[in-house]
């Protein structure tokens, strides 16, 4: 075989291994949107709860790197955030009210217009 020939093939498979490392390291590093809105509602009388307070993460009621949120007078949230990595995972978020259960509520990674109830203590 031709020197040059095995030298611009080698040169070519080192190409294609370099190619298919830059694809899989820009695959794992793409960001994932989440999203969730909805409304918060009295589980009993069905009227919107203000001022829920709703946090990504909890344990044992301490809360650690967790976003928080708050409905409004309507009763309305709207939750976003970027979570790293190729595969986008569920969106988890605790509710909490005073005189209403706490409950945890899994959403699809990017879901709209949910309707979430509280019950009462």
């Amino acid at each position: 075989m031709n020197t040059k020939l095995i030298i611009e093939h080698q040169l070519f498979n080192k190409m294609k291994k370099i190619f298919f490392i830059c694809v899989v390291i820009l695959l794992s590093s793409c960001d994932c949107l989440q999203k969730a809105s909805g409304i918060v509602l009295d589980a009993e009388s069905k009227a919107p709860l203000k001022d829920v307070i709703i946090t990504n993460y909890r344990v044992l009621g301490v809360q650690l790197n967790s976003q928080e949120l708050i409905t409004d007078s309507t009763g309305t949230f709207l939750y976003n955030n970027i979570s790293g990595g190729f595969r986008c995972p569920d969106v988890v978020l605790y509710f909490g009210k005073d005189g209403y259960k706490p409950i945890k509520v899994t959403f699809d990674r990017y879901s709209i217009n949910d309707t979430v109830y509280l019950e009462r203590k």
